[in-house]
Parts: structure tokens; C-alpha cells; sequence
């Protein structure tokens, strides 16, 4: 039995669904052919469907999917509000039941979209059968609170989680997924640096629940709050201070937390790919762009504690990470704390 692949552009004309570009499952043959039929198109497990802009009305995109009710793989593009969402995300979820892959989002970088259909997708579909959720382009300030939700009723059966360029979110909760996500393979939540935006953890966040995680691959987020405490002004960092170095109450407190945070990450066993940025907030918990933009390192993460100095170091916490081939983000050679160390011990 052939597998088919569909892909529906704005530039091809459509009467009633009639016309469509099918290529072969492994993307080899691009042809054309106009199907005249009424019957559904069992065979079709691919489907996307990008830069419809304006031309198609709600029951045209519906009708799209009427005849594809055994995909299994879906790219879609955030339509702009003059679509019903509420019916097209219910429609997809309830009568292509079986998809397992969803990519949705804007086809183009830095474009705003709006409305939640991704969220209303994933609520529809059966439980627990989502395995890949990729989300490109900007949520709306409505539906801020209930993106977490969502990731929430297929836990079990998600892989993969990349969530980038969103424009009104700065958080989510880390904390539920890396407890809830037993089979996440590949995690990532990208920054967007040239607009100031996106989503990132919070070190008080992503360590309020355990982790089960052990599955893991592929990381790659920011993490806020990871800043050490300045209780005065000119206060010397650590790194800077004449041994024996003594730390405030505060900053003990604090690398506790990061000790914690560490050693988790080091518990990754699988882990391939490890990308990890600082960012740096202001006194209301936003990303300061100003500060992002001077290099900064994970306090103390990347090198050797010596009991004899007083100078905390949590590099050993990160040994088991064997299979590590990309680290990424959190290295920075020229940052304060890695110039004050480097030629240390490590």
C-alpha cells in the first residue's frame, strides 16, 4: 500500500478540495494531479498546509481535513483571526485522531500570528498520543495561562518539545514538564535575542518538582534567577575575593539551589546535546536585554571547588555526562568569572 504525502499552498487553486500536490512518502517525486473524488484520502499520513493567507474561508480549511482522516504527521500555519480557531482546532483534534506529529506555527521568522490553535489541537486530540510538538510564531495574551495544560494531557506520550519565537510569553512551567514528560527525548525552548522575547525557566521554577527525565538527548533553554545576590554596592564577586573566601549567608543559599540545578543536569545520562543560556532579569523578573548582551557564565558550574580557598566549584557534578558531544550557550571565555578563572586546576 503507497503512503502519500500532501502539501496545500495558497498559490494552487482548490474547487472543493479538488486540486492537490502529492509527493511520495520519502519526498522524492513532486507531481501534480487533481483528485475528483468524495471518498477520504485513507492513504494520506502527511499533510501541511502553509501561507494560506486570506483566500480560504473556515469551511474550506475543515473540508481540507475532512478528506484526510488518517494523518499521522500535521504542519499547519496559525491562520490570523478571521478563522474560526475554535472549529478548526475541534474538527482537526476529533476527525484527524490519529496524529502523532504537529508542527504549527508561523512559515516565516519573526512573524507575529495569533490565536490558539495549537493549544485547541492538542486538547482535542485523544489523550496521551501526541509524540512531537513543535510551535514556531507568537501566542496570544488569552491563551498565556493555559499553554502548559495542554503539554499536560499527552505527558506520557511526548518526545519532543520545541517551542520558539513566541512573542507574549517569558515563562512556562519547566518544573511540570520535566515531571510529567516521562519519554522526552528532545527539549528546547528558544530565546529570540534580536527581538527580546520568548520563553525561558526559572531557576525557582525548574527545581520545585523532580525531574524524570532520564531519557533525555537533547536540551536547550534559558534559565533566569541564576545570578548571584549583590546585597551592596562595589560588593566583589566571589571569584575576585583573597582566600580564604568567605560567602554571605545570601550567596549560600543561593549556590545551594545552583548546586542542585547542577547536579540534576548531571544526572542526564543521555544526554548528547546541552545548550544552556543565562538570562539575566531585572527587579521584575523580565529579561534585561542590556545585561543579556554582556557575556555571562553559570555561577561556579564550569569549575573545581577548593576546600582550601573557600572557592565553591561544581564542574565534578557533571562527569557522568559521557555521551556529551555539544555544549553550547553557557561557555563563554571572555565573560568576568571565566576570565578570573581560567588556568585554574580544571
Amino acid at each position: 500500500m503507497e503512503v502519500f504525502k500532501l502539501i496545500f499552498e495558497k498559490e494552487y487553486v482548490y474547487d472543493d478540495v479538488a486540486e492537490w500536490r502529492l509527493t511520495d512518502a520519502a519526498g522524492n517525486v513532486d507531481w501534480m494531479t487533481v483528485i475528483k473524488k468524495e471518498e477520504p484520502l485513507v492513504n494520506l499520513e502527511e499533510l501541511s498546509l502553509w501561507d494560506i493567507g486570506e483566500e480560504a474561508s473556515t469551511d474550506d480549511i475543515i473540508a481540507i481535513f475532512a478528506h484526510c482522516p488518517n494523518s499521522k504527521k500535521l504542519s499547519i500555519e496559525i491562520f490570523s483571526e478571521d478563522y474560526d480557531h475554535d472549529a478548526i482546532g475541534e474538527f482537526i483534534g476529533k476527525e484527524c485522531s490519529k496524529i502523532q506529529t504537529l508542527n504549527c506555527g508561523s512559515i516565516e521568522i519573526g512573524v507575529d500570528v495569533d490565536g490558539p490553535l495549537l493549544l485547541l489541537i492538542l486538547e482535542a486530540l485523544p489523550a496521551q498520543q501526541l509524540e512531537v510538538m513543535i510551535f514556531r510564531g507568537s501566542l496570544s495574551p488569552f491563551c498565556a495561562s493555559s499553554f502548559t495544560r495542554p503539554i499536560q494531557r499527552h505527558s506520557t506520550a511526548l518526545h519532543t518539545i520545541h517551542i520558539s519565537h513566541t512573542a507574549t510569553l517569558e515563562k512556562i512551567s519547566v518544573a511540570i514538564i520535566f515531571e510529567e514528560c516521562i519519554s522526552l527525548q528532545d527539549f528546547s525552548l528558544e530565546f529570540d535575542r534580536d527581538h527580546g522575547r520568548g520563553l525561558f525557566a526559572t531557576l525557582s521554577d525548574i527545581l520545585e518538582r523532580p525531574w524524570n527525565t532520564s531519557n533525555l538527548v537533547s536540551l536547550s533553554l534559558g534559565i533566569g534567577g541564576c545570578e548571584l545576590p549583590v546585597e551592596y554596592e562595589g560588593q566583589q564577586p566571589y571569584y575576585d575575593r583573597s582566600a580564604p573566601i568567605t560567602l554571605s549567608k545570601a550567596e549560600t543559599v543561593h549556590f545551594t539551589r545552583l548546586e542542585e540545578l547542577y547536579r540534576r543536569i548531571g544526572s542526564l545520562v543521555e544526554l548528547e546535546f546541552l545548550g544552556l543560556e543565562m538570562m539575566t532579569l531585572d527587579t521584575e523578573g523580565r529579561v534585561d536585554m542590556a545585561l543579556m548582551n554582556k557575556r555571562k557564565s553559570f555561577p561556579a558550574m564550569l569549575t573545581l571547588g577548593d576546600p582550601k580557598t573557600g572557592r565553591p566549584g561544581y564542574l565534578s557534578l557533571l562527569t557522568d555526562l559521557k555521551k556529551l558531544r555539544y555544549l553550547r550557550r553557557l561557555v563563554h571565555a571572555d565573560s568576568t568569572e571565566s576570565t578570573a578563572t581560567v588556568g585554574l586546576e580544571e
